[in-house]
């Protein structure tokens, strides 16, 4: 799943290069958000945030989002603190928008990058519909989607896969 609107063939060409040398060197989709930093046409963390809640397909109330511990309201939010983070929002902004502090978000996308690695079926699964969501909601500008985001927060499952 690609949207490349406003790139030229040679841009186009090296994403999709870059996918297949992933694919192949690590297996598993490949998601990419193209730009560096917060775009224009980027969503507010709010859009984020309701596209993300809305993707587990329950009414869910404003205590429940921030608070809940049933596992697709994490899910949603934890792969909403990734894709934010993904589209250039800082820690903070997106801790001081959901009322946890930066080490809860840094937390939350390294979990989010474990989970989409061990492809852990729920949480997969509402990651892809988030995702089609955001990609749907930004009606054609400039997206495409990369699970290896360069984003610095260093994951647990090596540790956890060693003590075995």
């Amino acid at each position: 799943m690609a949207i490349f609107e406003n790139m030229n063939d040679e841009a186009k060409q090296m994403i999709e290069d870059f996918k297949d040398s992933y694919r192949a060197k690590f297996g598993g989709n490949v998601v990419v958000f193209a730009g560096s930093g917060r775009l224009k046409n980027n969503l507010s963390l709010n859009e984020i945030e309701d596209i993300s809640i809305s993707s587990i397909g329950e009414k869910i109330s404003p205590k429940e989002k921030r608070h809940s511990r049933r596992k697709e309201v994490v899910a949603a939010r934890q792969c909403y603190c990734k894709i934010a983070r993904e589209m250039g929002y800082t820690y903070m902004e997106i801790g001081k928008h959901i009322k946890k502090d930066h080490s809860t978000i840094i937390h939350a996308v390294t979990r989010s990058n474990d989970m989409i690695e061990t492809n852990d079926l729920v949480f997969t699964n509402i990651y892809n519909k988030i995702v089609n969501n955001i990609s749907q909601a930004l009606d054609g500008r400039s997206v495409s989607t990369n699970n290896q985001s360069g984003i610095k927060s260093k994951s647990t499952l090596p540790t956890v896969l060693n003590k075995k």
